[in-house]
């Protein structure tokens, strides 16, 4: 995957399948797990559907509660991108029932999913719920890396609920050369660290938006995520067009579509809100 070679890196994954009528129980857990991640990353949708569906079917037929977990999650993703808010809610609330059962991490991400389809379905009330009950897990838990993904949710809920400034001290408070870690999960908070600095529009945060997001490009491309390529795009078109480059940002706009357009990635733009409408409009 990080050379860019999918194909090879799904041969593998479909070769190591084989393998399961010599070890059966658990074994195929992690091969299907790293299908549904290449498939993500790849913006496969389609792929990503029909591999988590498959990998739903084996853990019940296991008992493998975890790997339930896993699936809706990956089931979720899928449906959330493709705008049907319903098949994304009631995957994200499986997983999120199983709040002791499932890995923190389908977990954690999952409930900020079902937040975001339940503020796309103008329930702010019930959004702020379930990041409150993420926000407890993870006190209760000790789980910083959780903890620290909470607050930057916040902050993207923050936006959405018409509370920019919370949003903006936030991003104020981070260290500019922090470790960005590996794009890989639902919600990644690099993006919305991105959109506040945007969001927020003064010359110091539109040049450090800059420079976050040249470091996004290059993490993007060695990683040959797809799926964070056209958030990454996005946002630079939205920067280009702060800074009064319009070619530029309608050039940028234009590669994000392109990646986004086969496999019905939708989402992506509507969450960055009324900025993107406008640029849309504009390259239509």
């Amino acid at each position: 995957q990080a050379l860019g070679d999918t194909k090879r890196a799904r041969q593998i994954h479909l070769e190591g399948l084989k393998e399961d009528s010599l070890h059966r129980n658990t074994f195929p857990s992690r091969i299907l797990l790293g299908l549904c991640i290449l498939d993500w990353l790849n913006t496969d949708l389609s792929n990503l559907r029909q591999v988590a569906a498959h990998f739903l079917s084996l853990a019940r037929q296991r008992g493998l509660t975890e790997s339930s977990g896993w699936a809706h999650y990956f089931l979720a993703c899928a449906a959330y991108q493709w705008n049907d808010l319903a098949s994304a809610e009631s995957n994200f609330a499986a997983v999120v029932a199983q709040r002791y059962v499932a890995h923190s991490a389908p977990f954690s991400q999952s409930a900020f999913g079902l937040a975001a389809v339940y503020q796309a379905q103008g329930a702010s009330d019930q959004a702020q719920a379930v990041v409150e009950s993420v926000l407890a897990y993870a006190l209760e838990m000790n789980n910083t890396c959780v903890l620290a993904d909470v607050r930057a949710f916040q902050a993207w809920l923050a936006l959405k609920q018409g509370r920019p400034a919370e949003a903006h001290r936030w991003a104020e408070s981070l260290d500019p050369n922090a470790r960005l870690t590996p794009l890989t999960p639902f919600y990644v908070s690099a993006g919305t660290w991105a959109t506040a600095l945007l969001d927020h529009g003064s010359p110091a945060s539109l040049h450090q938006a800059s420079e976050l997001l040249a470091r996004l490009h290059r993490l993007v491309t060695s990683q040959h995520s797809k799926r964070f390529a056209i958030e990454v795009l996005a946002l630079q078109a939205w920067l280009e067009d702060a800074l009064g480059n319009e070619l530029a940002a309608l050039a940028a706009l234009q590669q994000a579509v392109t990646l986004a357009q086969p496999n019905g990635v939708v989402r992506v733009f509507v969450d960055l809100g009324p900025e993107m409408v406008r640029l849309l409009t504009r390259l239509y």
